[in-house]
């Protein structure tokens, strides 16, 4: 092999692990904030389970400054345990850069649009937001706050 390809490889190699180690810091003087809600549905067939968990995917995806998303129905495999709430069928959960980021989802007009799609299935909703500053990812590179 060539001291070229060993180098590229090297480098190649490098970038990669790099991109492995993502870490997780928020912008500015701004916390990473959490936005998660629960919703408890009118009728909690599987079907309804279904539409909102789409919808959440369809309108709650690929906004600016959205570290990550997820959503999903509850399971009740557990349900046995007393502090597991069971009070909601469907959870959306998105971690943002900052709280700009946050307010301008609230804004956007996907998140209106899921509202105006999805109100009606809706029993109960709890929205909860939190500033996250003790931000742990497993398996990632973790930044300390002293670090450059």
């Amino acid at each position: 092999m060539s001291w070229t390809k060993i180098v590229f490889a090297l480098i190649v190699g490098a970038a990669v692990g790099a991109a492995a180690a993502v870490t997780l810091k928020a912008d500015g003087a701004d916390d990473v904030v959490a936005h998660t809600v629960y919703f408890g549905l009118k009728d909690p067939s599987q079907a309804n389970i279904d539409k909102v968990v789409a919808s959440c995917r369809k309108y709650a995806t690929k906004h600016d400054g959205t570290i990550l998303f997820f959503c999903g129905g509850r399971f009740d495999e557990q349900s046995d345990r007393p502090f597991v709430d069971k009070d909601f069928q469907v959870t959306q959960t998105m971690i943002f850069r900052n709280r700009a980021a946050l307010e301008k989802y609230m804004k956007s007009d996907e998140r209106q649009q899921f509202v105006a799609e999805c109100r009606s299935l809706w029993s109960k909703i709890r929205v909860f937001q939190v500033s996250l500053r003790g931000l742990e990812t497993p398996g990632l590179k973790r930044i300390d706050a002293a670090a450059p």
